[in-house]
């Protein structure tokens, strides 16, 4: 669900206004504070996917939720990982 809102390119009507509400919430040290500027006016291109694997040290991982931001020449940018712990005791 989380990446599904997160991504601007989905049919949930939202358009870019979670994923800029994500940034600005984990804006610490404001290392977001230009993506966020150029999301407002359209000058970048999110790729956001599930399930990514990938291996470190020989181990095989899966990063639940990945950000790719790009520019508009689909130049990659910065990543952003997520983690999605749930546990039900």
């Amino acid at each position: 669900m989380l990446a599904y809102l997160l991504n601007p390119n989905q049919d949930h009507g939202v358009g870019n206004k979670f994923l800029k509400s994500f940034l600005e919430l984990s804006n610490q040290n404001d290392i977001y504070s230009s993506f966020i500027e150029k999301i407002v006016t359209n000058q970048l291109k999110f790729d956001i996917d599930l399930e990514v694997q990938y291996k470190f040290k020989s181990k095989r991982s899966d990063i639940d939720v990945q950000i790719k931001i790009f520019d508009n020449n689909w130049k990659e940018l910065h990543r952003i990982i997520i983690e999605n712990k749930i546990k039900i005791n």
